[in-house]
């Protein structure tokens, strides 16, 4: 965790890039089409950027970033899902890169859906496994409309060419 950390700090300024529409994460690990009319913030800590629905945060939101992957990418998707209603779960595959998505309803209100993926990132002291994820939380009345803005950036994911599959 704390090399993802250093890695967000150093790289805040410099590694994040929006030009147009198109969101450019961390060391140009991913990009991806921004939603258009959406909100973009850099500074929520938990994402390297988030989007918040038109009308507010309230009326939902779209999020991605880097973590370290510290399980596999099946039981992250479990771990993701805990005693939540399952609405959705399965095996992809985003530009060439295998991944697995989520959704549940919490509470009975909110509809979070996730997008995960895993890469060996090759650094000087080694390769390191990072998690990327696409996430989406919505109230349940607006969930169905969001998640054709989520679809529509997952489905522009582009992956930098030095990354591969992790292990």
């Amino acid at each position: 965790m704390w090399r993802i950390v250093l890695l967000v700090a150093a790289l805040a300024a410099p590694g994040i890039a929006h030009a147009q529409s198109r969101f450019t994460g961390q060391l140009d690990i991913y990009s991806f089409n921004a939603p258009d009319g959406w909100t973009p913030y850099t500074d929520r800590g938990y994402a390297d950027v988030a989007y918040d629905a038109p009308g507010g945060k309230s009326q939902g939101g779209i999020f991605a970033g880097l973590k370290d992957a510290e399980r596999s990418l099946s039981d992250e998707v479990t771990s993701f899902i805990g005693s939540d209603a399952l609405q959705e779960r399965r095996t992809l595959t985003i530009d060439g890169m295998p991944c697995e998505f989520a959704s549940v309803v919490k509470e009975g209100y909110i509809r979070n859906s996730m997008l995960l993926c895993h890469f060996s990132v090759p650094f000087s002291d080694g390769p390191v496994a990072l998690e990327f994820f696409l996430g989406s939380a919505a109230p349940v009345a607006s969930a169905d409309w969001q998640m054709v803005i989520f679809w529509q950036a997952a489905n522009s994911i582009a992956w930098g060419a030095a990354f591969e599959p992790a292990p």
